[in-house]
């Protein structure tokens, strides 16, 4: 009797750790091609910003040419608008680019981190003790 539970115990065992490695290798897999799909997009993106930039001045260029009620109108916008959005961005930027306002951000993501880096782990061991145990729970599934 003895023989037979440690043996259960051992292939459930096993089992567990066979599970646990075909999960973390379709994790990876995942993100080895998320990143394999973003990263020479985002270099793309980089090496040729320049490019989009130009295009984009022209066809804008191209417009208020075209269009000169537009460019009159977007002109006036600019001029009306530029005051605050200047004065905007001294109050947000400046108060943001203290020491203190940047030191919170940085603690506040690194903590956010740590909580999800928490919350895999402790998935991680109720999932073992589940898989672990689920003839315990189905036959008290069954009892009730």
């Amino acid at each position: 009797m003895k023989t037979e539970k440690r043996r259960r115990s051992f292939t459930r065992g096993v089992s567990v750790l066979i599970t646990m490695f075909f999960f973390f290798v379709v994790i990876y897999a995942l993100i080895s091609m998320f990143v394999s799909q973003i990263v020479p997009s985002i270099t793309n993106l980089v090496s040729n910003y320049d490019t989009y930039i130009e295009n984009a001045t022209n066809v804008i260029n191209k417009l208020l040419e075209d269009n000169p009620d537009v460019g009159n109108y977007l002109i006036k916008l600019v001029n009306q608008y530029s005051g605050n959005f200047e004065d905007w961005l001294n109050e947000k930027l400046l108060s943001i680019s203290t020491g203190g306002e940047i030191l919170k951000k940085i603690s506040l993501g690194v903590y956010n981190v740590i909580n999800v880096l928490l919350d895999w782990i402790i998935g991680i061991i109720i999932s073992i003790y589940l898989l672990t145990s689920k003839e315990k729970f189905a036959g008290q599934a069954k009892k009730m």
